[in-house]
């Protein structure tokens, strides 16, 4: 027993240094791009290589560079792919800088938040109703600027893209640790086209019907 702990313990750590490398590079690739040329998002490495990447989605149906931009932080995790979206379509307020104990509150309180929706989640999955009712709310400023952004074809196929291109850089570290870079990066690939050509199949069946 002792000796499969230890191993366990072993390959988790192993596992837990190389997502970190990666997640860590991956996340200074996107704030570089997002800070020079020191401009607005639109005019810096982020918004032009958005803007190329808009042609490659036009098949889809979906042109807007802020819809394509969201995308490449979401290679990181796709849980901040709606909080992207927002900045770019919103804009953001200034924030204020924050203490280490006012991030760590932050941080818990979210952690706290994510628990309380998963444990909330639970019954609905064996066919039971959720332990708190879900709060019916109105549309967001941002579902507005969406539906002015991308027509509903365009955006049932940007759903099937962000559903299947790879989950997040976690994955792929997962995925190297166990197979190697080969497979990483085959992987990679393999999800980006399967994903592209389902959103690309879905628009065109799509906009016959909405």
């Amino acid at each position: 027993a002792s000796l499969l702990l230890r191993q366990a313990g072993q390959r988790t750590w192993s596992f837990l240094k190389g997502a970190a490398a990666m997640i860590t590079g991956a996340v200074l690739v996107i704030w570089i791009l997002l800070q020079f040329p020191g401009t607005t998002m639109e005019e810096s490495l982020y918004g032009r290589i958005s803007h190329l990447l808009a042609y490659l989605f036009a098949p889809m149906g979906v042109t807007d560079w802020r819809l394509i931009g969201a995308l490449l932080p979401g290679f990181i995790a796709k849980e901040v792919v709606i909080g992207t979206l927002g900045v770019s379509f919103l804009g953001a307020e200034p924030a204020t800088a924050l203490t280490l104990m006012e991030g760590l509150q932050q941080l818990a309180g979210g952690l706290g938040q994510a628990l309380l929706a998963t444990a909330n989640a639970i019954p609905a999955m064996v066919g039971l109703p959720e332990f708190l009712p879900a709060e019916v709310e109105a549309p967001s400023g941002l579902t507005a600027v969406l539906a002015t952004a991308v027509g509903s074809a365009g955006a049932l196929a940007y759903l099937v893209f962000l559903l299947l291109y790879t989950p997040c850089v976690a994955t792929v570290a997962a995925v190297k640790q166990e197979f190697g870079k080969k497979w990483a990066s085959f992987t990679v690939f393999y999800q980006f086209a399967v994903a592209y050509l389902a959103g690309v199949v879905v628009y065109a069946i799509a906009r016959h019907f909405l």
